[in-house]
């Protein structure tokens, strides 16, 4: 795919996240770097409009919050089952960009005595890009994409709670070499931590929160310029509607709230001033003065929660329905997400097949309408 600059291929990126700047301002997620790490694994899980906090289900419930890989069950009794699992879709698949995509690989296994863990690797692809100096001449071409490596742990820590952590290292490559006179290369690494705790109140209710990208500002070309993680924190529930030996229905729903702060500020108060920093918005006039305009803390505050939310209708567990919504106000999405899955059972091995389809209440002009995602599984 030639002929794309950086720029180009980055907004279209961003787009999928809400992170890139709509027609009034900013998203808060707009000042951060990493943004690879803010895309949603598992078709099972997009599909209930991205809710997973308490109700993410497999080796990629590891992505939505570390402790819940201790309340993972299998078929049969099997109460903390190995697993592998891929996820795999196109970030920009309505304009064609066949080599802009993403990938997630988590693993999860258990250690008698220890608890349970997970290994897990994670590939954003942004394609080939195009090389030109400053007279629009073609250089070269070079790629632009995110890897990602991560490890949980999680163990319970009463009969009802459980709590985990994870550790992830991270390198993104934006290009080879620095534009003009800029020296070093536009390439940074490094760390972040999720936390979270589940309370499984009973076999049909969960509560679970979860702190993700906790970690140290991200340096590129300019070390005094360093860009912040994507921190967020997220609550979650999973409740049992109807619980049969045939038929079950689950709601799960999610809240998200970012909170990345100006890289000048000291990044590990992040989770603290995150909620309390969007009480005053600078705009700049078209004239000579500028003008500060004061906003409700409350209000600007709640525009940047996001509601995900979903129903899952599953027959004997071996097929499912499901139907999500998926609300960023501040980052103007509006979804309703759609899917199904399968169980195929083998002896004491499954095998999980999840599919989810994403479709926008802005039609068209949404980059992220027709969104196909396919996720493909193990237990054993």
């Amino acid at each position: 795919m030639n002929g794309r600059t950086i720029g180009i291929s980055a907004a279209l990126a961003a787009l999928l996240i809400g992170a890139w700047p709509g027609p009034a301002r900013a998203t808060n997620e707009s000042q951060a770097a990493i943004l690879a790490l803010l895309y949603r694994p598992g078709a099972r899980e997009m599909a209930l409009g991205g809710a997973g906090v308490a109700g993410a289900k497999g080796s990629v419930a590891s992505y939505y919050n570390p402790a819940l890989l201790s309340w993972q069950t299998a078929k049969d009794g099997v109460t903390y089952p190995r697993g592998l699992s891929t996820t795999y879709y196109k970030i920009l698949q309505s304009f064609g960009f066949n080599d802009m995509y993403y990938m997630y690989v988590p693993t999860m296994f258990s250690v008698r005595d220890w608890g349970q863990f997970s290994v897990n690797v994670m590939y954003l692809s942004l394609g080939e890009q195009t090389r030109t100096n400053e007279k629009g001449d073609i250089l070269g071409t070079f790629y632009t994409y995110t890897l990602a490596f991560g490890l949980t742990y999680s163990a319970k820590i009463s009969e009802k709670a459980s709590a985990g952590v994870s550790a992830k290292w991270f390198y993104d490559h934006l290009a080879d070499q620095g534009q003009g006179f800029e020296k070093g290369k536009p390439s940074g690494t490094g760390f972040a931590i999720d936390a979270g705790l589940i309370y499984h109140w009973s076999n049909r209710l969960m509560f679970g929160m979860a702190l993700r990208n906790y970690g140290p500002n991200v340096q590129y070309i300019d070390a005094n310029q360093a860009s912040p993680t994507p921190v967020n924190f997220n609550l979650g529930t999973s409740w049992k509607v109807i619980d049969t030996d045939y038929n079950d229905i689950t709601f799960v729903g999610d809240l998200y709230k970012p909170l990345v702060q100006d890289y000048r500020k000291a990044w590990y108060l992040a989770p603290l001033r995150g909620w309390v920093d969007e009480d005053v918005y600078r705009i700049d006039n078209l004239g000579t003065a500028d003008e500060v305009v004061h906003r409700s803390l409350i209000r600007e505050e709640g525009r940047q929660i996001d509601v995900h939310a979903g129903l899952e209708y599953a027959y004997s567990d071996y097929v499912a329905v499901r139907t999500g919504w998926y609300r960023d106000w501040d980052g103007e999405r509006n979804w309703l997400t759609f899917g199904a899955g399968f169980r195929l059972g083998i002896s004491s091995t499954s095998l999980l097949m999840d599919f989810a389809y994403v479709h926008s209440l802005s039609g068209g002009a949404d980059p992220n309408d027709g969104q196909q995602v396919y996720s493909v599984g193990i237990t054993f």
